[in-house]
């Protein structure tokens, strides 16, 4: 499981201002960098899951705003020089890890920076990988996602509608969910968003979270 959330690719970064500096450029590098590095040292696992958390877009439309509240923010490209990084990013992950796994899950959630993006990446990437049995592309338009591996439950949620102590109940209770919940053993939910490690594995209701 490779899971890269809240890379907010297009947000620009003044070192001066901000300790370190970040635009499209640096993200595309640091990207190919660090999925050519996962995928190198990963297990030789059957079935690789590359979970995209949400905001990997910093924006999500032809203006640089967030898509609810309207808050400017700080860009470094076009929409479409985005558009086509983005897109060439994932194909770029899952092509690596198909190298070293047999098949690739890539599950593509919704962020609050990207709530239409997210819907474009996953239906792109659906359209791409159609004839690809080799790769499968979870397309559901629910925010919570969930896969069971065995006796292990992996939930996913970028964490902008519910809180990590509420995700356990959801994922159990969640018509959608509950059969493979109980299926599972242990139970692991990866989020995002918050930008701060709240407490390292905290283990809510029966998850770690």
């Amino acid at each position: 499981l490779i899971h890269v959330t809240d890379y907010h690719l297009a947000a620009l970064c003044w070192e001066q201002e901000t300790g370190e500096a970040w635009d499209s450029h640096i993200a595309e590098r640091q990207f190919v960098s660090a999925i050519t590095e996962l995928v190198e040292t990963a297990p030789d696992a059957g079935i690789g899951i590359f979970s995209q958390g949400g905001d990997f877009l910093h924006y999500d439309s032809l203006e640089a705003v967030t898509p609810t509240a309207k808050n400017v923010l700080e860009a470094d490209s076009r929409a479409g020089k985005m558009v086509e990084i983005a897109l060439n990013l994932h194909v770029f992950a899952i092509q690596e890890m198909l190298k070293k796994h047999r098949r690739v899950v890539a599950i593509i959630q919704e962020g609050n920076h990207d709530l239409m993006g997210s819907v474009w990446l996953r239906k792109s990437l659906k359209q791409y990988y159609r004839n690809n049995k080799r790769v499968e592309v979870v397309d559901t338009e629910f925010p919570y996602y969930a896969y069971v591996h065995g006796e292990i439950f992996l939930g996913f949620h970028h964490g902008h509608k519910k809180k990590n102590k509420e995700l356990p109940s959801l994922f159990a209770s969640e018509p959608r969910y509950r059969a493979l919940w109980g299926r599972a053993k242990y139970s692991y939910i990866h989020t995002g968003h918050y930008h701060q490690r709240e407490q390292d594995q905290s283990e809510f209701g029966g998850a770690v979270v």
